[in-house]
């Protein structure tokens, strides 16, 4: 009995390495994400701004972004199609807070991430290397799309509207089963793609998965290219001079 489970056990780990390994090579797509608003949200609110953040949060539920990727290199940012007039005020807002006005290229065989910024319509490449230590890896799991995703713990900067800066903890789904470093945002270089991204009063979820597509991805080059602490050091500047 012993010696029949082990052999199943080792047919299984021998499937599960030629699945994983056969996806790394072969496979390309794009993975579709939408933003997931927090229940208890609202509740951080004060009830002056409940009124503004509810029009906001309304925007924020119908936004939609776009994963692009080869075995190489991957693309992620705001789809093309966009369910919202961005000339209403809540629309911009909503774009903004949410993270539709940055563009992420990841480079895994270089090991580096771009992330365009729009800062006060002015354009900024911040590159920045990939690094698996910037994530606590969980054996804590669960079910997304299907597939078993792994968390991983990270922290982000947030700015406020004085350019004030601090962290929190951020949370990435990772699937080894897709075993290529890709996700949504800076949730990048970890053993499989990211299917759930869990920020700050909100999350971006898979919500529909291709394999088929074989996407054009291209290197972003419009803007000023800076190191993440050149980039910080100008917001610090600017918020002494605010």
């Amino acid at each position: 009995m012993k010696t029949s489970l082990l052999r199943k056990y080792f047919w299984y780990t021998v499937f599960f390495v030629f699945s994983v390994n056969l996806f790394a090579q072969d496979h390309s797509g794009s993975i579709h994400y939408s933003v997931v608003i927090d229940n208890d949200l609202m509740d951080t609110v004060d009830t002056k701004g409940k009124d503004l953040m509810s029009g906001i949060v309304n925007y924020a539920s119908q936004l939609e972004f776009i994963l692009y990727f080869n075995k190489d290199e991957s693309s992620f940012g705001l789809a093309n199609w966009i369910p919202l007039d961005e000339s209403d005020m809540n629309g911009k807002m909503a774009v903004m807070i949410y993270g539709g006005k940055s563009e992420f290229y990841t480079n895994l065989k270089s090991n580096y991430l771009i992330e365009r910024k729009d800062f006060l319509n002015n354009y900024f490449l911040v590159k920045k290397s990939l690094s698996i230590k910037y994530w606590k890896l969980t054996a804590e799991n669960k079910k997304i799309s299907g597939y078993t995703c792994f968390k991983a713990v990270g922290q982000r900067y947030s700015t406020d509207r004085y350019f004030n800066r601090t962290l929190y903890e951020v949370s990435a789904w990772y699937c080894p089963e897709l075993s290529l470093g890709f996700g949504p945002f800076e949730a990048v270089g970890l053993p499989g793609i990211v299917l759930e991204f869990n920020l700050k009063g909100y999350s971006v979820v898979a919500s529909k998965l291709d394999f088929t597509a074989d996407p054009k991805i291209t290197k972003p080059n419009q803007g000023t290219s800076v190191t993440q602490e050149e980039f910080d050091t100008m917001i610090e500047r600017m918020a002494k001079n605010y």
